[in-house]
């Protein structure tokens, strides 16, 4: 490195540290609070609709999005909007449709998101047909106090988290993770390509398939007929979760991990991790590893299958107390 090099590595590291040292100011000043740093103003703004509707369906291009059972009558929406961003809400064909006017520049809305708080919407009954949503950026909440027969979601950027029932459940977010919480599905088919995968006390009576490039998976006390996982990169971490059928899971690069977990016949592919952890049930045990150890029970004649094979990891298995 010549002198004029070190030089003007110098001095852009100087400004560097000053252009930090003045972030940390203006945020202290802003008492840590990332929305003091947009220069855009939301106020909050309330839509109601009086007619009646079976179905839901958001189309929007920016906002974390909320629903939750009210305590009136009619449907009420508080939407955090700017001469910028407006919603409107309008019954079309027995379906509430939610949309935005969006004039943002995309650039403009790193920072200026951290000031809109989305929509909240209150809905008057209990249990609806269908949930639709698509979003661009923003998150998605459903409370358990609000059921539906089906619901989609397709989100660019943003975690989906929900809390109530659905006899189908089709989730995908690009960027982003997937929470369910104390979920009753027929069937349950959930996509990211980066975020986690999060499912508590879920109990699906068809298929449940989780799909994901680059995120962990955690199931604790999950129960289904067949479940898929495909992963990969991360780990896939099981507890108390049993499955009545086909457990399938598959992690390119990442480990595989049983708590008390079970299915009538498992196949477990990893390429690179280990695969432990306890079962359930005694089995007929088929184990491959290339480079690593292996550990599992006797087999147990007449049981399921447990296929487990793994390119470089070791593979060790108990059948719990």
């Amino acid at each position: 490195m010549n002198k004029l090099e070190k030089i003007l590595t110098i001095v852009a590291s100087s400004l560097l540290v000053v252009g930090l040292v003045i972030f940390i100011s203006v945020l202290a000043v802003n008492g840590f609070n990332l929305g003091g740093l947009s220069t855009v103003k939301y106020e909050a703004v309330t839509h109601e609709v009086s007619e009646d509707y079976a179905k839901i369906q958001f189309d929007i291009s920016v906002g974390d999005v909320t629903i939750v059972k009210g305590e009136e009558a009619t449907t009420k929406a508080i939407c955090y909007e700017n001469k910028r961003l407006t919603y409107n809400l309008n019954v079309e064909e027995d379906t509430l449709v939610v949309t935005d006017n969006n004039t943002m520049r995309r650039f403009w809305t790193i920072f200026d998101l951290w000031g809109n708080k989305g929509i909240t919407l209150y809905v008057p009954h209990d249990t609806y047909t269908s949930l639709l949503v698509k979003n661009n950026t923003g998150t998605l909440n459903v409370s358990s106090s609000v059921t539906f027969n089906t619901i989609t979601a397709r989100l660019e950027t943003g975690s989906i988290t929900l809390n109530g029932d659905a006899s189908v459940v089709d989730l995908s977010s690009e960027t982003g993770s997937i929470t369910l919480n104390n979920v009753d599905a027929d069937s349950a088919r959930l996509v990211t390509a980066t975020g986690r995968h999060v499912l508590n006390n879920v109990n699906v009576t068809g298929n449940l398939n989780i799909e994901v490039d680059t995120g962990t998976v955690k199931l604790t006390n999950v129960k289904s007929d067949n479940l898929t996982v495909d992963s990969d990169t991360g780990t896939i971490t099981l507890k108390d979760t049993v499955v009545t059928n086909t457990m399938r899971l598959a992690a390119s690069t990442g480990s595989i991990n049983f708590d008390k977990s079970d299915a009538h016949d498992i196949y477990a592919r990893t390429s690179t991790g280990s695969i432990k952890g306890s079962l359930l049930t005694g089995k007929v045990f088929s184990t491959k590893t290339n480079t690593g150890t292996i550990s599992v029970p006797s087999n147990t004649a007449g049981a399921g299958v447990c296929d487990l094979r793994t390119d470089t990891g070791v593979i060790k298995i108990t059948i719990a107390a």
